[in-house]
């Protein structure tokens, strides 16, 4: 499991900087402009080391959405506690991430902390449906094979 935390978070990491990255340019080009990072936090700490914590809280991100996966993979835990554990973790980072980084007003924030909540709330939804589904299964094809259990003492 601890491999497996790893792997998510270095993959993840990976990932989150290059997505917030991208998004950051892609954030100025509506008004024509090149932007890496917000004008706000250029001011306050430079255009480098922006980029940098800009990269390392949208990696922070990305590391709590794939490495926080890993809760789904505690046997012990309900789909509920593993989904309310991730989901945590991701406003936690992401939170952190959108007042350092000057991402917004407060406004921005909610409208942001609505949509995640509703994306989290659809992947608890799709999880739980896959789940009942293998778990149907999974008693069906034990239901058969006690079946076939009991006919073959029978015979």
């Amino acid at each position: 499991m601890k491999k497996k935390l790893i792997k998510r978070l270095i993959i993840g990491f990976f990932i989150g900087a290059i997505i917030g990255n991208v998004i950051s340019i892609l954030s100025g080009l509506p008004d024509g402009e090149l932007t890496f990072i917000s004008e706000k936090l250029e001011d306050s700490i430079g255009l480098t080391f922006g980029i940098i914590l800009n990269s390392f809280l949208s990696g922070l991100i990305g590391a709590a959405g794939f490495g926080g996966s890993v809760f789904y993979d505690i046997e012990k835990w309900s789909i509920i506690k593993a989904t309310l554990s991730h989901y945590v973790c991701c406003i936690i980072c992401f939170t952190l991430a959108f007042f350092i980084l000057y991402w917004g007003d407060f406004v921005t924030y909610l409208i942001m902390f609505i949509i995640e909540t509703i994306i989290f709330l659809l992947i608890w939804i799709i999880i739980y449906q896959i789940w009942k589904k293998s778990v149907r299964e999974l008693n069906e094809n034990l239901e058969k094979y006690q079946k076939e259990q009991e006919n073959e003492k029978s015979e």
